[in-house]
């Protein structure tokens, strides 16, 4: 009997994991780095260009990238984190050439990546905005209206 279900759940298994052979595949890329033409006639690649230019924003205090600044802003009098990059300003090693954070080139990384994006968008593949969110005027006028009637029973509730 244990031998059965030991077989059983073996054969499950490998049924499972023989159908999801190619779950991640979906065939949109080729073998190979892909090139900037396919990046750019794709509207997830294009999208994914420019949602990568917000990442060389900068966080309030989180400006090494580990806390340590976070943490200053805090009761914590003293990092706790010995290899973290606000220890220049301790032990004196803080220059032109070793600032704590790096600011600049996480910045000017986004802003390239900016600049690409605004060379190639008039050429890309990007759908502005989708056939199925296209509503008729009438639709846009009904949830308008729905929003007016919500607001006032709110306000004479």
């Amino acid at each position: 009997m244990k031998s059965q279900k030991i077989i059983a759940a073996f054969i499950l298994a490998s049924a499972v994991f023989v159908g999801c052979k190619d779950y991640l595949q979906d065939g949109s890329l080729s073998e190979g780095p892909i090139t900037p033409e396919q990046t750019w006639s794709n509207d997830v690649y294009a999208r994914g260009v420019l949602n990568n230019a917000y990442f060389g924003l900068q966080d309030k205090f989180d400006l090494d990238g580990n806390g340590a600044m976070q943490a200053s802003g805090t009761d914590e009098a003293i990092n706790s984190n010995l290899n973290s990059n606000i220890n220049t300003f301790t032990n004196g090693t803080w220059a032109p050439v070793k600032t704590v954070d790096d600011a600049y080139t996480s910045i000017y990384d986004g802003l390239r990546t900016v600049n690409l994006f605004m060379a190639n968008v008039q050429t890309s593949g990007i759908i502005t905005q989708p056939s199925e969110l296209q509503a008729s005027p009438s639709a846009y006028e009904a949830s308008l209206q729905g929003q007016i009637d919500r607001l006032k029973g709110q306000a004479f509730c």
